[in-house]
């Protein structure tokens, strides 16, 4: 039993190996990683971009981010996409929030402020919500909703389609599953945008906030595709373990923008300055990290 038990666990650790190798060999259409500063696609598709104002370039979680200042910066895909969008794909971002009201427009796809052949996603900050939004026209249409992970500053969103089947992922937890009455075929006249929707003035707001590596792959991506491409921002990789009594645990953490951080249970760690300290428990504890990021505070936990 305890052999089968081993073979089925090298089996999935060899799966889990190959499907990361494997998201990483596919070359995405839209490929926007910011690095250097630059705005630039260097996917397949290398469209031609027009940028909003003069973006800010911020810490990144894997090199440079884009902030966009609310005001007057957007990017607007100047090629047509819709083949790209009316079959099996995947958006992958990581994005990281400041407006706190409105309703902030993140990504769009059609050409006037109508309800006809377009997608839309929108974030709700009252009520700390996403909306996905799918229309094909005035009578058909599906709507994904999903709440902010407010445990975490940056929200690494991947929206899969496969056929009529919608996916949402954030964080790499699936958050919204639905599958669409109607196959939505989106109009050759529609025009991408992060952040330069139509209906900017008339109901939307422009997004305040940094983005980094932004995806667009045209396959549908099962979930361990998906958690391959989450990068657990300000998150502590050790998971949930025992030690005997005088054992120790290096703490190791995900990427961070962080300004400020802090842990609680100081007096177990052999230095409480260090991001990554060394935890030397007495007894079964859960220990906090607190991650500042601008005015936002992430945090994540470990039990020992």
């Amino acid at each position: 039993m305890a052999k089968s038990f081993k073979q089925l666990l090298c089996l999935f650790f060899i799966l889990l190996i190959g499907v990361q190798l494997n998201s990483q060999l596919i070359r995405p259409m839209i490929s926007l990683d910011f690095n250097e500063c630059r705005i630039q696609d260097t996917g397949i598709q290398n469209s031609v971009l027009q940028v909003g104002g003069l973006p800010g370039c911020v810490c990144g979680l894997d090199g440079d981010a884009i902030r966009f200042d609310g005001a007057d910066n957007f990017i607007h895909f100047e090629d047509e996409l819709s083949n790209l969008f009316s079959k099996d794909f995947t958006i992958s971002f990581y994005i990281n929030i400041e407006n706190t009201s409105g309703v902030v427009d993140i990504l769009s796809f059609h050409k006037t402020c109508v309800r006809d052949s377009s997608f839309t996603l929108k974030y709700l900050p009252q009520i700390k919500q996403f909306r996905f939004d799918m229309v094909k026209n005035l009578s058909r249409s599906t709507q994904m909703l999903f709440q902010l992970d407010e445990t975490s500053c940056w929200q690494h969103i991947v929206i899969t389609r496969k056929g009529f089947d919608y996916t949402i992922y954030l964080n790499g937890r699936l958050v919204s599953q639905t599958r669409a009455e109607t196959d939505y075929i989106y109009s050759p006249l529609g025009n991408f945008a992060i952040a330069n929707s139509p209906c900017l003035g008339t109901s939307d707001s422009r997004l305040m906030g940094a983005i980094e590596n932004f995806q667009v792959f045209d396959k549908s991506f099962i979930e361990l595709e998906v958690q391959s491409l989450d990068m657990h921002a300000d998150q502590i990789l050790n998971r949930d373990t025992t030690l005997l009594l005088g054992d120790e645990l290096q703490i190791e953490m995900g990427p961070s923008c962080q300004s400020a951080f802090w842990w609680d249970n100081q007096a177990d760690l052999n230095d409480p300055n260090l991001f990554e300290p060394v935890i030397k428990p007495n007894q079964t504890t859960t220990y906090t990290v607190f991650v500042q990021n601008g005015a936002c505070i992430a945090r994540d936990s470990i039990s020992i």
